[in-house]
């Protein structure tokens, strides 16, 4: 992985880690992408490169939670 590839993924993870602390503190719905962006402490448009939305944020959130569990249950 080279400089760039390692920096669009802490990006990508920064902006994952402050969408669930948002999601489980106000919930989806009253988060918004700039309440998102400003916890990772990037621009709103790097979330939207990164996810394209909100319910894609959520998605991939869920998805890790899942495969975290099923990983412990292995």
């Amino acid at each position: 992985m080279n400089r760039r590839e390692a920096s669009k993924n802490e990006t990508r993870q920064l902006i994952l880690r402050a969408a669930r602390r948002l999601f489980g503190q106000k919930g989806m719905e009253e988060s918004t992408v700039r309440d998102i962006a400003r916890e990772a402490g990037v621009s709103a448009a790097s979330v939207v490169v990164h996810f394209k939305s909100k319910t894609a944020l959520l998605e991939e959130a869920l998805n890790r939670d899942i495969e975290a569990a099923l990983s412990e249950l292995v």
